[in-house]
């Protein structure tokens, strides 16, 4: 009897992991999963803060928008993800895309990561909105257990892209390359 009890403890402790969601920062207005902080960099032009976005989001591989808006940069990233399969034994795959913009003024800038949302590859079920508590394309396609691990590592790599970016916009250009006759 206490070798069952302790077998349904167990289980219902998985199952309490499977459903834990993961804290993403939520917009109060729009409800929806926003990154987002303004930035104070001293005596740096907005045209230089500009530049730096451009250069970080072409390091890392972000789709720029077709079209920019004066004094913002715009654009596409994307997070490959891998979760098990609703086949034993196997894993799937897909991408969780968002929008990422950088607003710049001089000596500031915001930045904002917002639109999450989950295609699986290879004809599998997509997820939709990060925001939903249950994927779009149902939990016997993909579990619930597997949408929480696509939303961490959502989440792990949002604040790596975070940091990335604060790291590029605080990083000031290059020094010039000195000559031998510099001394």
């Amino acid at each position: 009897m206490k070798k069952s009890g302790f077998i349904v403890f167990l289980l219902g402790l998985g199952a309490l992991r499977a459903s834990a969601q993961v804290p993403f920062p939520v917009e109060e207005g729009t409800r929806k999963i926003t990154y987002t902080e303004v930035v104070t960099i001293d005596k740096v032009k907005k045209g230089e803060l500009l530049k730096r976005a451009q250069s970080w989001a072409a390091g890392g591989q972000y789709a720029p928008a077709k079209q920019q808006v004066a004094d913002q940069y715009q654009c596409r990233g994307q997070v490959k993800v891998s979760y098990p399969s609703i086949t034993a034994g196997k894993t799937d795959k897909g991408l969780v895309t968002y929008s990422a913009a950088v607003y710049c003024k001089d000596g500031k800038y915001k930045y904002v990561l917002t639109d999450f949302s989950h295609q699986g590859l290879d004809g599998r079920g997509d997820g939709g909105a990060l925001e939903n508590s249950t994927p779009a394309c149902g939990k016997f396609i993909l579990s619930l257990a597997s949408w929480n691990k696509i939303k961490e590592q959502t989440h792990a790599e949002a604040e790596n892209a975070v940091a990335s970016l604060k790291a590029a916009l605080e990083k000031g250009p290059a020094p010039p390359a000195k000559k031998p006759t510099d001394f």
